[in-house]
């Protein structure tokens, strides 16, 4: 059986990923895209699962595919002020509410 960890690594790729040398022009080349970058991955008690640029947009298939292998909602949130500290789910639900998809949102499986 495979850790959380080992799932999110599977799908997503290591930690860390940059998705361009350059936030601006990957912006401009994606203008309808929904991008954090150094954004954080967390499951759903708040546990932070991944951290690096993300597509939203473009992962979709595969964030919906990692919240459904968890079997648990998955929060992606944007840098600050998430990256250092761990998360409740209240707090991750309450951002998303406030926010709509500003700087967090949710997957659900």
């Amino acid at each position: 059986m495979l850790t959380k960890q080992q799932i999110v690594r599977e799908i997503l790729g290591w930690d860390g990923k940059m998705l361009s040398g350059s936030k601006s022009s990957y912006s401009k080349s994606h203008p309808k895209s929904i991008v954090y970058f150094n954004g954080n991955i967390y499951d759903s008690v708040g546990s932070k699962l991944w951290y690096g640029d993300i597509d939203v947009t473009k992962d979709a298939k595969n964030l919906k595919r990692l919240a459904a292998e968890l079997k648990e909602s998955i929060y992606i949130t944007a840098e600050q002020p998430f990256r250092w500290e761990e998360q409740t789910k209240e707090s991750l639900e309450a951002v998303c509410a406030e926010t709509a998809y500003a700087r967090a949102q949710r997957i659900d499986p």
